[in-house]
């Protein structure tokens, strides 16, 4: 039983991983901390109401409260929607956390 928690808790932290060079990249771009609190806290409401409309498997944020059970039953496997629209979100948010440092003056 151990076994399984702990399984569910490397997969709902994985996933996790995934969608935040997004917010990485929103606070290269706010030049602070709180654009990344506030659009954090904009994601999981949206998240939330993208489960409870049965969108969730195709918002990137919805995906862990979805996998953990935490907008109703825990999901046995993701639709491999999810898996692809994950992977879109990191590579997107990986290349405009590039393109930022690179491209953009970042003088404070």
């Amino acid at each position: 039983m151990a076994g399984i928690a702990v399984r569910n808790a490397l997969l709902a932290a994985g996933v996790s991983f995934l969608v935040v060079p997004v917010i990485a990249w929103i606070t290269l771009v706010g030049k602070g901390y709180m654009a990344p609190i506030g659009f954090a806290i904009a994601m999981m409401a949206l998240g939330n109401v993208a489960s409870k409309t049965g969108w969730a498997p195709f918002f990137p944020w919805s995906v862990v409260p979805m996998l953990i059970g935490m907008v109703g039953a825990p999901v046995e496997a993701l639709p491999a929607a999810s898996y692809v629209l994950l992977a879109v979100t990191f590579a997107g948010g990986i290349a405009a956390t590039v393109a930022q440092f690179v491209y953009a003056d970042n003088v404070q």
